[in-house]
């Protein structure tokens, strides 16, 4: 006796088939969203990359400019003290005419 029903054309189907019919179309749509999973994340992780060399960049020039604000502010400090030097040299200079 066989196992499954029979169809009109007289084939025999058993309900494993069935089964394994339905499994392997289940399967097949876990492997889709898997690929689709694991291209979302090569895209996120090409994104962070980007992301990360572009910080890196920013911080380096971030660094650049606070050195560039520290040698000004020293420059200006110098130009303030050479400024009260002169002022201080003109007025003994002045005073003792």
């Amino acid at each position: 006796m066989p196992d499954g029903d029979s169809t009109p054309d007289g084939d025999s189907t058993s309900s494993s088939d069935v089964i394994l019919a339905i499994l392997r179309t289940k399967l097949d749509t876990v492997i889709d969203l898997a690929n689709e999973t694991l291209e979302l994340q090569r895209a996120d992780h090409d994104r962070l990359g980007k992301t990360e060399s572009t910080v890196g960049n920013n911080l380096r020039r971030i660094g650049d400019l606070e050195g560039a604000i520290r040698a000004r502010t020293w420059e200006t400090r110098l130009v303030e003290m050479l400024l009260a030097t002169i002022a201080s040299i003109a007025t003994a200079l002045g005073l003792k005419r």
